[in-house]
């Protein structure tokens, strides 16, 4: 049994080696994947780089505007909000059920404003949604206004004059102001649902970025450590084959097996007979001398001996021996008697 414990040690050392070994790598890993891809994409509220529009963003919620982000399909929009989509992906937007469902909004009387570049204007299919020409706004030449039922679609052009460089300029802020004023909604929410962000998109592990990822495996990995490390044992208990025994009972065992193969049972059995009185005696306090008729008298006074009947199974055994009975299957019978009612007065 000493040396499955031992073994049982050095395993669970080698897997705690190994899980911290596992750790480094991993963790080099995740940095050298991901070191160049930390940057949040562009043209989103999420990046603070040239291109992204996080100045936008906040500036608009500088001006007591209530700004969210939109990360979800134009089916699930509410009411009375303006969305804000700065260059968004042509292949999720014009996607035919989202098409569907904005147009859908829209016409409720809800409003969109889309901030690109007017070489792009022709990949929105923008007339498909109001059915009529635009109308275009005087102050910005590409600027223009689509009637979509109650609703209206408002197209910025240069969007590079609302990322956070271009914003330096100060003029784009102040237009896009103007035009939410305009607009009379409180609420303004900044779609990054065409950017991939969403349920179908980007997920928190991806904003975490490569020192949050990091940060994140190594905490998982360390509670693994330390799970293990407080581990009592791995896996189940090893049955061992094997027949510990006392000792001092290691003779007596050994010459009750010559006996029961030279058919002496009498013998074999007057010998546990009297290792089991010896012990009996002591329980009692009675003599190690004492007779059998004083033995069985002080255990028919005490009740615990009573109840497991260990009077009858002294008449047992001096009947077996006085018939010089040959029966072994008794003779085990009796064996086993004595042996569980030995370990239960000890």
């Amino acid at each position: 049994m000493k040396d499955v414990k031992g073994v049982g040690r050095i395993l669970k050392r080698m897997l705690a080696y190994f899980f911290i070994l596992g750790a480094i790598l991993a963790a080099a890993l995740i940095l050298y994947a991901f070191r160049r891809g930390d940057t949040k994409p562009e043209y989103t509220t999420f990046s603070s780089g040239n291109n992204g529009v996080k100045a936008l963003y906040l500036l608009t919620a500088q001006m007591g505007y209530d700004v969210k982000r939109y990360e979800s399909t134009s089916r699930f929009l509410p009411d009375k909000v303006t969305l804000v989509a700065v260059k968004p992906d042509m292949n999720v937007f014009n996607a035919s059920a989202e098409r569907r469902y904005l147009k859908e909004w829209l016409s409720r009387g809800n409003v969109m404003i889309i901030i690109d570049t007017a070489g792009e204007l022709s990949q929105y299919r923008l007339k498909e949604f109001s059915g009529l020409e635009p109308t275009f706004m005087e102050e910005e030449a590409g600027d223009r206004v689509y009637s979509v039922g109650k609703g209206s679609l408002i197209f910025l052009n240069n969007v590079e004059s609302y990322t956070n460089q271009g914003l330096h300029g100060y003029r784009a802020g102040i237009r896009f102001i103007r035009i939410l004023d305009g607009l009379k909604n409180n609420e303004v929410l900044f779609d990054e649902y065409y950017h991939g962000f969403g349920q179908s998109g980007l997920t928190l592990w991806d904003l975490l970025g490569a020192t949050g990822r990091l940060v994140v495996l190594q905490m998982v990995l360390g509670i693994m450590v330390l799970m293990l490390s407080k581990a009592g044992r791995l896996g189940k208990p090893v049955t061992v084959l094997e027949l510990v025994k006392r000792r001092e009972n290691e003779n007596l065992y050994a010459l009750s097996n010559l006996y029961v193969k030279a058919k002496a049972n009498g013998t074999v059995l007057q010998i546990l007979l009297d290792d089991f009185k010896r012990d009996l005696s002591k329980l009692l306090g009675c003599d190690s001398s004492a007779g059998d008729s004083e033995l069985t008298g002080a255990v028919s006074e005490n009740k615990g001996l009573s109840k497991m009947r260990v009077g009858e199974i002294l008449e047992e055994c001096g009947d077996y021996i006085r018939r010089g009975s040959k029966d072994t299957r008794l003779l085990f019978k009796l064996a086993g008697k004595l042996d569980r009612t030995r370990k239960g007065i000890k």
